[in-house]
C-alpha cells in the first residue's frame, strides 16, 4: 500500500513507544479523575500524544472511484490493531468523514494469533470479505475491493462508490467505528449508525462479481485499477470467520449480527442529517447559561473533532465518542 504522507509516518518503534507513553499518562489522568482530582500533566501529556499519533497515522491509498477514477485515500493505522485508531468506542482519527463520492468504507480482518493486547475494544469486522447487499443492490453503487494488511494480520478494505451522492440510499458504519460521518456533495455534514443484520453480510462474491456490481484490485497494484470478473480474482475462494470478531486484552470472541424480531424494525439508530459544512477544526459557539448577579463573559461549547458532536468546554472527553478534547 502507498503512504501519501510517508515522510510524516511514525516508524514502528516510534508508534510503539507513543502508544506506550499514551497508555501510561491516560492511566495516571483516570486514576486522578476517580480521587477527584485533575492530573495536568497528564492530561496534557494525553492531548499531546494523541494528535502526535494523528499526525504519523499513514494516510494510504486504498482505493479508485470508478465513476470518477479518483484514488480514494484515506488516514488508517495498517501497523497492527494496538494503534488509537482502532478503538471501537472513541477511534483517533484525523479525519473519520467520508468524503463525497465514498458512500461506505468496512473492511474484514484474518485475525493471526497472538492478537495485540489492548485496554479497548476493537472490533475489525468478519474473517473474510464480504458485501453488503442493501447498498450494494441499489443503482447508481458499485463496491471494490482490495487488500490491506494490517500489522501481520490479512486483511481487506470493501469501499463502495455512488454515482449520486444526495440520492437516499441506507449507509453502513465505517471499518472498525460505531457510527459513520461523511460529507454530502454540498459540502454538508452528515451521521449514521446502525445495528447490522445478518443479511448485511453476503460472503459469495462471485454473483456480484459477474454482474459488475463488485470490482476488484489486483494485489500490487500501485496504480489501483479496478477489474471486472471473478476471472483472476483472489478474493473469492477465501476461507475465515463469517461471525463480526471483537478484541480486547488479548482475546478474541465473536458474535452473530442483531436479529431483528419484526423484519421491518429500522437498520438505522441515528438518522443522517444534513446540517451546515463544518470546518476542519470545529470553532467554538456561545453556550447560554444562567444569569449572573454580575455581567461575565458566557462559557463556550467545543465540537468534538471526531464526531462532531457538541459538549462542554471543559469537557475531557467527548461524551458521544470518547475522543479525548484539546485542551
Amino acid at each position: 500500500m502507498k503512504f501519501v504522507n510517508r515522510d510524516n509516518v511514525f516508524s514502528t518503534e516510534a508508534r510503539a513507544e507513543l502508544l506506550s507513553r499514551y497508555q501510561a499518562a491516560l492511566d495516571r489522568m483516570i486514576d486522578a479523575d476517580l480521587s477527584g482530582k485533575i492530573d495536568k500533566e497528564a492530561t496534557e501529556e494525553v492531548s499531546r500524544l494523541w494528535d502526535q499519533y494523528l499526525e504519523g497515522t499513514p494516510v494510504v491509498e486504498i482505493s479508485r472511484n470508478p465513476y470518477t477514477g479518483a484514488v480514494f485515500s484515506f488516514p488508517i493505522d495498517t501497523m497492527g490493531l494496538d494503534g488509537l485508531w482502532w478503538d471501537y468506542d472513541g477511534p483517533a482519527r484525523r479525519v473519520s468523514r467520508l468524503p463525497s463520492g465514498v458512500h461506505a468504507f468496512t473492511g474484514a480482518v484474518s485475525l493471526r494469533e497472538p492478537v495485540e493486547n489492548v485496554p479497548f475494544l476493537c472490533r475489525p469486522g468478519p474473517g473474510r470479505p464480504f458485501v453488503i447487499p442493501r447498498i450494494l443492490e441499489r443503482d447508481g453503487v458499485t463496491a471494490v475491493v482490495s487488500r490491506a494488511p494490517i500489522g501481520r494480520h490479512d486483511a481487506w478494505a470493501i469501499v463502495y462508490f455512488r454515482e449520486d451522492c444526495e440520492a437516499p440510499v441506507p449507509r453502513f458504519n465505517t471499518w472498525g467505528m460505531n457510527h459513520a460521518a461523511f460529507t454530502s456533495r454540498s459540502g454538508g455534514y452528515g451521521w449514521y449508525e446502525c445495528e447490522t443484520r445478518p443479511e448485511d453480510f453476503d460472503y459469495d462474491l462471485s454473483p456480484w462479481l459477474n454482474s459488475g456490481k463488485l470490482l476488484w484490485i489486483e494485489d500490487g497494484d500501485e496504480g489501483l485499477f479496478p477489474r471486472k470478473g471473478v476471472e483472476g480474482c483472489p478474493f473469492i475462494a477465501l476461507k475465515g470467520e463469517k461471525l463480526l470478531q471483537l478484541t480486547e486484552g488479548g482475546k478474541v470472541w465473536t458474535e452473530e449480527p442483531y436479529v431483528f424480531d419484526d423484519p421491518g424494525d429500522p437498520v438505522i439508530k441515528t438518522e443522517a442529517v444534513q446540517v451546515e459544512e463544518l470546518p476542519q477544526e470545529p470553532q467554538t459557539q456561545p453556550k447560554p447559561v444562567n444569569p449572573e448577579p454580575e455581567p461575565q463573559a458566557k462559557p463556550k461549547s467545543i465540537f468534538c473533532g471526531n464526531c462532531g458532536k457538541q459538549m462542554a468546554a471543559e469537557a475531557v472527553f467527548c461524551g458521544s465518542c470518547g475522543t479525548p478534547t484539546k485542551k
